[in-house]
């Protein structure tokens, strides 16, 4: 345990080993670890340049969180078109002209049929003809004949034939 009067002893100590410590000057610079020491300082500089370096410019290239937050929709704003392939054939079908009755029937021909999205019957008019001709298979000939009326409505409206 150390009590007070020990305290100048030891502080005296301390001042005498610094004095016994080697100078720079008497060791060749290769002994004395200094190069090493400024190596060590030029890779961690390096290290944190390309560190900040890559996140400058992903933030100045849009391939970062800025751009996620501006391609994922806020938490309680309506449906943005980012992830939601609903939105993005609303916002199609909205651009093409098509009715909410057509939309609708689209969506439900691509439901029933097990197809990914409605935006697949927009592709061609082959695919949209398939697809609603095996739709409406099952249905009574007048609701079909209705159903498949409408479809080369929407035939004409999206491919002019």
């Amino acid at each position: 345990m150390m009590t007070p009067q020990h305290i100048p002893t030891l502080a005296v100590k301390l001042v005498w080993r610094g004095d016994e410590l080697p100078k720079l000057s008497d060791q060749s610079p290769l002994q004395s670890g200094l190069p090493f020491v400024y190596i060590g300082l030029v890779v961690l500089g390096v290290l944190l340049a390309l560190t900040f370096g890559t996140r400058v410019w992903r933030r100045l290239h849009g391939t970062g969180p800025a751009l996620q937050r501006i391609v994922t929709p806020r938490r309680g704003a309506a449906p943005e078109s980012a992830g939601n392939p609903a939105a993005v054939f609303r916002r199609i079908a909205g651009q093409l002209g098509l009715a909410r009755a057509d939309q609708k029937l689209l969506t439900k021909i691509s439901a029933a049929q097990g197809l990914p999205s409605p935006l697949t019957l927009l592709f061609s008019p082959a695919t949209l003809n398939h697809h609603a001709a095996v739709h409406t298979a099952d249905m009574l000939p007048a609701r079909r004949d209705q159903v498949l009326d409408r479809i080369a409505a929407v035939e004409q409206q999206l491919f002019g034939g």
